[in-house]
């Protein structure tokens, strides 16, 4: 069954999984991790919430993987059905130096024109704005009884400590 796959469907496989594979797994990873400190907290319903997070972003990891995987797969074998009606049989390094460079073309002539600069420009200092206001305005409002449940230890434990 191997030797029946087409080596630009291979390829393209493993050239995404090559391309992605590293960034969401770095990032699940930190995320993974940042969630694991949290669970050593002492308050156990944020020790649920972070154990159950962490498992979920490994879950995630594994989902986001083979669901590329399988994208891939559909649409590759798709493409490669639809070339072999139409005659049109493309090696995998001949779409990888034509598709990308056209739009990195378009896009650097984009970010290199001038009205694009000040349409950036004045959107990073809209965003800054708001950003600033938004910061000096806010109100933090975070008590126990927010954070963990109506029966736990620490919320009647709390108003000793904190008058």
């Amino acid at each position: 069954r191997f030797n029946l796959i087409p080596n630009v469907f291979i390829l393209s496989v493993a050239h995404m999984l090559v391309d992605v594979g590293p960034s969401v797994t770095i990032t699940s990873l930190t995320n993974f991790i940042a969630f694991l400190v949290g669970f050593y907290t002492p308050t156990p319903d944020i020790q649920v919430f972070c154990l159950g997070n962490a498992i979920a972003i490994l879950f995630d990891l594994v989902y986001q993987i083979t669901l590329f995987a399988a994208c891939i797969s559909i649409t590759g074998s798709l493409q490669i059905q639809k070339n072999s009606r139409t005659g049109k049989v493309r090696q995998w390094s001949d779409v990888k130096s034509e598709e990308p460079s056209h739009v990195l073309e378009k896009y650097s002539q984009w970010l290199a024109n001038k009205l694009t600069a000040i349409f950036l420009f004045a959107t990073l200092c809209c965003y800054w704005f708001i950003s600033i206001v938004g910061s000096l305005q806010i109100q933090v409002v975070l008590s126990p009884d927010k954070l963990v449940r109506a029966d736990s230890n620490f919320v009647k434990v709390f108003p000793l400590h904190c008058p």
